[in-house]
């Protein structure tokens, strides 16, 4: 705190100290202040995107965090999440919930049945009609297809940078 902080000022306000404060924060070269800014936006743009989910798991309640998470699954209007270590856990939200609450640079909603994870996908088959195949690391249920529609944008996903 003392090394990276200007200063740290308890109510009630002694002039003094404020003066002190101001007075430190002036002797910070231009240089020092940009380097700080530099430090600070850098912090915020490489914030973590893990989002954790709790599941209701027969007699306990599980955190389950979105980098465990190789694809979500809904049939019959139930949502799951299948897990990279072969595990699945029901999710009480729907793919629309869950799509908004995901960093879209990791997971990208393959059609109405699936979201999927950037690290789970194995390969493409090409599939007829112009649609694609998204083949997983892990088993799935059903085949996931990319709609025509969706091509490009899962391609542009697929490739750009994280």
């Amino acid at each position: 705190f003392k090394v990276n902080s200007i200063d740290y000022l308890l109510k009630p306000l002694n002039e003094a100290d404020v003066k002190r404060a101001i007075d430190k924060w002036q002797r910070l070269t231009l240089t020092d202040r940009t380097e700080y800014a530099s430090r600070v936006k850098d912090v915020a743009q490489n914030r973590p995107t893990e989002q954790v989910f709790l599941v209701h798991f027969r007699d306990k309640i599980i955190p389950l965090q979105s980098c465990d998470i190789a694809f979500l699954h809904t049939f019959n209007e139930r949502v799951t999440a299948y897990c990279y270590n072969g595990s699945k856990y029901p999710i009480d939200l729907t793919l629309e919930a869950l799509q908004a609450k995901l960093p879209k640079e990791l997971f990208f909603r393959a059609n109405r049945q699936f979201i999927i994870s950037r690290k789970s996908v194995k390969d493409i088959s090409v599939w007829f009609g112009s649609r694609l195949c998204a083949n997983l690391t892990v088993d799935t249920p059903e085949r996931i297809i990319i709609p025509k529609a969706r091509v490009h944008e899962f391609k542009d996903w697929l490739i750009s940078a994280e």
